[in-house]
């Protein structure tokens, strides 16, 4: 499957930022600054990468939203919107994965909660909750999804475009976290997960779950 890949509009600035730095040394003849300048640049547009998913999804399957290692699949109460026991699954991305988050069903926004907090490894429970995350409720026609996106220790900000009455078509982008963090999916009961803990995830392409079976 050919895939195009674009820059996030969120890492522009940083590209361009860079870009004007690179041109700066090199006009001044200092080579080895200017290497590491691009080696830096490589790395940041690496890291914004937006890849296109122009994919036919099966109708019932749930994809994931972001891109990583499964760390977790439990049940628990989902405390922010529903209050109310759920399965959940946690996707950790390292600074080398995707960053985009992407709506992981054809859904409704019900809801927006944005959060400022603290910088905990995303890998520790806690961070859920205390770190700066954004979550989002969404409303399908076979229950809701939450889905909240959590920064990390290298991660600072959490960007979420999704605003409350926004329809979202699965397999397109909402938001994107910048630079290592977490991601957690709160699923009803019912849901059939396809993942295990350790199994490498893609953003907006692997189903995690599936609601018909």
């Amino acid at each position: 499957m050919h895939q195009r890949y674009n820059i996030a509009r969120e890492g522009m600035i940083f590209v361009f930022s860079i870009i004007i730095c690179y041109i700066i040394a090199f006009s001044l003849q200092l080579l080895e600054l200017s290497i590491i300048i691009l080696v830096i640049l490589l790395f940041v547009s690496f890291f914004f990468r937006e890849p296109e998913r122009n994919v036919a999804f099966p109708g019932m399957s749930i994809i994931a939203p972001g891109q990583g290692k499964v760390v977790r699949i439990d049940k628990r109460v989902e405390e922010e919107f529903l209050k109310k026991e759920m399965q959940c699954i946690s996707i950790f991305l390292s600074v080398f994965d995707v960053h985009v988050t992407y709506t992981p069903f054809d859904s409704t926004v019900e809801d927006v909660i944005y959060k400022e907090g603290k910088f905990h490894n995303a890998m520790l429970d806690k961070s859920s909750l205390e770190n700066e995350h954004a979550t989002v409720l969404l409303s399908t026609s076979n229950g809701n999804i939450v889905v909240r996106q959590i920064a990390g220790m290298i991660a600072r900000r959490v960007v979420c475009n999704a605003k409350k009455g926004d329809k979202l078509k699965k397999g397109k982008r909402y938001g994107i976290i910048k630079f290592g963090s977490r991601i957690d999916i709160f699923l009803p009961l019912e849901t059939k997960i396809k993942v295990k803990i350790n199994d490498i995830v893609i953003a907006g392409l692997t189903e995690i779950a599936n609601f018909s079976e």
